[in-house]
Parts: C-alpha cells; sequence; structure tokens
C-alpha cells in the first residue's frame, strides 16, 4: 500500500522548559540520595557511575541482570562474595532503580507526582502491610541519606499543600501550547460577519415572478479541532486532566483515557467507559485527550489536529506512533515538551533512534 498517499504534513516542534529554582534545589538533594546508593554499587565494582544524571532504571537493570548472571563468580578484596553482601548488591540495584523512578517523576512530571510516590517509601517502614519493594529502598536509603531523603519529602509536601506555589513549569507550558492551539484555530476558522441587506431582485417585465430577495450563501459549518496529550503515567495524566479542565476556558473539554488494569493511582477505565470516552471524543463532546501509551496505537478517532508529548521517549517505536496520530486527514502538529539540560539530550536521542523508522513511510512511496 502506498501509505504515503494517506499522510499529511506534520509541523514537529520541541519546546524546552527552564527548571524553576525551587524545583531544582529538590532535584539536587535526590541526585545525592541516589549518588549515595550508586557509590555502594561502584564500590563492589557492579556499577560504574555515580551520577544519576548519566544513568537511568533500564541501564541499571541491565547491570543487575548481569550481576545476577555472574553472581556465583563476583568477588570483593580478592575473595568470593558472601551471600549476605550478594543479597546487599541485590537490595542496592533495587533501591537505585526505585529512586531513579522517582527521579524521573520528579523532572519530568512535577512535585505532585513525585510526592505520593516518595511519601509511601518514607512512610513504609511505619506502615502495616506497605509494598516490600519500598520498604527495601527505604531500609538502604537510611544507611547514609535518611535526613537528606526526610527533607526531600517534606519539602515535596509544602510545595504540593501550597497553594501559592508556582505552578510546574512544564504544565504551564502545556497550557500555553493548547491555548495557542485553540486560539490559532478560532482565527483560522472565524465566521464572516453578516452580510449586509441585499437589495431586491425584481422580475422581468414579461414575467409571472414575484420579487425574492437575493440568496445569500449558507454560513460555512464550522470546522472541530482536537487535540491528543500523551504522557507517560497516570498520576501525570490525572493532574493533567484536572488542571485542563479548571481553566476558565469553555472551549477547552479536556477527558482522560487510561488502561484497564488497576494501579496505585486509583483503577483502571473499563472497557466500556474506554468506548464511551473514545466515541464522546469523536463526536466532539470532548475535544482533548490526556491519555498514556495505551493511546498511541490502535484508535479509530479520527482527525487530530495537534500532538502534544508531555515526557520525551526514546523508543523508536512509541515516538513513530505518537506522532502517528495526527497528520492522517490533514496537516497536523506535533509538540515535544522537554526540560533543559539532560531531558532535551533524551528526546534528541530518541528522534535519532526513531530516524530509520521514519525513513520508511518515503521508502513506501511509488
Amino acid at each position: 500500500a502506498d501509505v504515503m498517499t494517506y499522510t499529511h504534513h506534520k509541523e514537529i516542534q520541541v519546546v524546552s522548559v527552564p527548571i524553576c529554582p525551587r524545583l531544582a534545589q529538590m532535584t539536587l538533594r535526590l541526585e545525592k540520595v541516589i549518588s549515595d546508593v550508586l557509590k555502594r554499587l561502584t564500590s563492589r565494582r557492579v556499577f560504574f557511575e555515580v551520577n544519576p544524571q548519566r544513568t537511568s532504571a533500564v541501564v541499571l537493570q541491565k547491570a543487575a541482570q548481569k550481576f545476577e548472571g555472574e553472581a556465583n563468580l563476583a568477588e570483593h578484596a580478592n575473595r568470593p562474595l558472601t551471600n549476605e553482601e550478594r543479597g546487599a548488591i541485590r537490595a542496592d540495584f533495587g533501591c537505585a532503580m526505585g529512586l531513579m523512578h522517582g527521579y524521573v517523576l520528579l523532572t519530568k512530571h512535577g512535585p505532585k507526582c513525585a510526592f505520593g510516590y516518595f511519601c509511601e517509601i518514607d512512610q513504609s517502614l511505619r506502615t502495616p502491610g506497605a509494598e516490600s519493594t519500598k520498604q527495601s529502598i527505604a531500609r538502604r536509603v537510611a544507611l547514609e541519606s535518611r535526613k537528606e531523603f526526610s527533607q526531600l519529602v517534606s519539602s515535596l509536601e509544602q510545595i504540593v499543600n501550597d497553594p501559592d506555589a508556582p505552578l510546574f513549569p512544564k504544565l504551564g507550558a502545556l497550557e500555553t501550547v493548547v491555548r495557542g492551539h485553540f486560539d490559532s484555530h478560532a482565527r483560522a476558522h472565524a465566521q464572516p460577519s453578516a452580510p449586509a441587506q441585499l437589495p431586491w431582485i425584481r422580475p422581468s417585465p414579461n414575467s409571472n415572478e414575484s420579487a425574492l430577495p437575493a440568496a445569500t450563501p449558507p454560513a460555512p459549518k464550522e470546522r472541530t479541532t482536537c487535540v491528543i496529550i500523551f504522557t507517560t503515567y497516570r498520576d501525570s495524566v490525572f493532574e493533567i486532566t484536572q488542571h485542563l479542565q479548571m481553566l476558565a476556558d469553555d472551549r477547552i473539554r479536556a477527558a482522560h483515557f487510561i488502561g484497564q488494569g488497576g494501579g496505585k493511582a486509583g483503577r483502571g477505565q473499563t472497557q466500556r467507559v474506554q468506548q464511551e470516552t473514545v466515541e464522546r471524543f469523536r463526536k466532539g463532546e470532548f475535544n482533548v485527550l490526556v491519555c498514556t501509551c495505551i493511546g498511541e496505537e490502535g484508535l479509530d478517532i479520527g482527525a487530530v489536529d495537534l500532538i502534544v508529548c508531555y515526557d520525551a521517549v526514546q523508543a523508536p517505536t512509541r515516538l513513530v506512533q505518537r506522532f502517528g496520530r495526527t497528520g492522517r486527514h490533514r496537516a497536523g502538529r506535533c509538540v515535544v515538551l522537554v526540560n533543559e539540560g539532560a531531558d532535551a539530550e533524551s528526546h534528541e536521542k530518541g528522534v535519532k533512534n526513531s530516524a530509520a523508522a521514519k525513513r520508511v513511510l518515503p521508502k513506501q512511496k511509488g
């Protein structure tokens, strides 16, 4: 099939968002906590990076898997590791991966998303029946960084509960993009002013017709526009949806769209609710759909004019799928929101990874 025949031009824009000083201070505190755990792993020679900005949960997971494959051969001070030492290394890998997940929540999705996660870790040792994974993270953090971690949780709680706290910069940038899109659409499809009263058309002298007013052309049908916002985590979906719903802008009608499974962020959507949400979006009852990866493929939702990626993804397939939700019926626009610094670099890496996939379409033409 000639795929290019059915695609239209896409404008792709990357918006770099500055990090606010208050969030930067919390990020530095978290980086110190993570670095303390990474240093223990490097001292055992099972990992070789102590800067959280230069690693990720995926890299840590691969290193942990490699350690498991070579655990019986691992040594320390020219002797085999004891079972206790192997257990400590496994626990530190798990702790580092858990903290890196929180690092992503804080830097890419904001303090509100991060607070709930870190608060659960902080309270896990005092909560009967708490998740064992979070208890393990708390124990490993307490070895060297208990004070810093408690201060981090306290700072997050203050900013989350402060009604006068500044809006998370990326959420503010998202609002600007969405409002700007509806502003542009309104200007481009504004209804023309009512025509002046036209003179009566007089029938010819030999005609039996009555005098009729000149016909006026019907008003053009207003073209609707819609937006899809992608974000990785449900907490982020709910925060974005709530923020857009609370705007004093009746042009923006937002709804969320998530998977069926349950989770810490609440129950998922049933298949019936999912179908109703998509149908109402297609009809224009909602014109902004905030969704997780479930919206990246397989949805028959008609024309979408704007795609906003709230967080950058490196997987080429996911990037192509997100961008592919627009440009199907008419020209579309894709906006990627990234934080200044490492997040912007991560997006650039994702774009390079997806370059080969993007070249598939031109090759299929002709």
